[in-house]
């Protein structure tokens, strides 16, 4: 039994260091709104992304890109 109390107590850790961080800067870099904005999927090359989804970030004539990134269809600089 004090095993599995341990093992909470470590599993749960990093939520109490977490919460103890009231005015600490960098807390901002793991907060929603932040990470939201800079973890954004633009490019995939995922099995489930159709040839249809469209990337919110625009080509050079303000077009949407698409989404899925083909192997046969990327530049020979991005291949290897």
């Amino acid at each position: 039994m004090s095993n599995f109390v341990a093992l909470v107590i470590i599993a749960e850790f990093d939520v109490f260091v977490y919460a103890s961080m009231k005015d600490e800067p960098l807390k901002q870099l793991t907060e929603r709104e932040f990470t939201e904005k800079v973890f954004r999927i633009e490019h995939t090359t995922s099995k489930k992304a159709t040839e249809q989804d469209l990337s919110e970030s625009l080509d050079k004539y303000g077009e949407p890109r698409p989404l899925k990134v083909f192997f046969t269809k990327r530049e020979c600089s991005n291949i290897l």
